[in-house]
């Protein structure tokens, strides 16, 4: 589901004059989202906050997403960063450790390489 999620956000961001925030047109994914809410609700404000500082350059600003699993792990000192992207795995959401998104939220905040922008990091994928 993830997926059509994310081509049904491009087929809207692709139409001239649509609310690029407007709601997801298939029930299917309306009621996906709605089950992910039910659960996640911060991410309601996360997205609120984002869309304050999206279009607003007088400040110098990064925003930091999760990814979809984030746990308790040993940090591997080494992750991939996705830009206005959830990380994926194969057809599956991607994780991280909380040490390595910690090490990649610092490592941002010390390089400022990601500013005015939308990321996420998640483990590097092995095979």
């Amino acid at each position: 589901m993830f997926e059509q999620l994310a081509q049904i956000r491009e087929r809207i961001l692709a139409t001239p004059g649509l609310d690029p925030q407007s709601d997801w047109p298939e029930e299917s994914a309306r009621q996906f989202i709605q089950k992910i809410a039910a659960n996640h609700d911060k991410g309601e404000g996360g997205r609120a906050q984002l869309e304050f500082f999206r279009n607003d350059t007088t400040l110098r600003w990064s925003f930091a997403s999760p990814p979809w699993f984030m746990r308790p792990g040993p940090r591997s000192g080494s992750y991939r960063i996705t830009i206005d992207t959830l990380p994926v795995e194969g057809n599956s959401p991607a994780g991280i450790s909380v040490a390595d998104m910690a090490l990649a939220v610092a490592e941002e905040a010390e390089s400022q390489k990601l500013v005015h922008q939308h990321w996420s990091a998640a483990r590097i994928a092995v095979g």
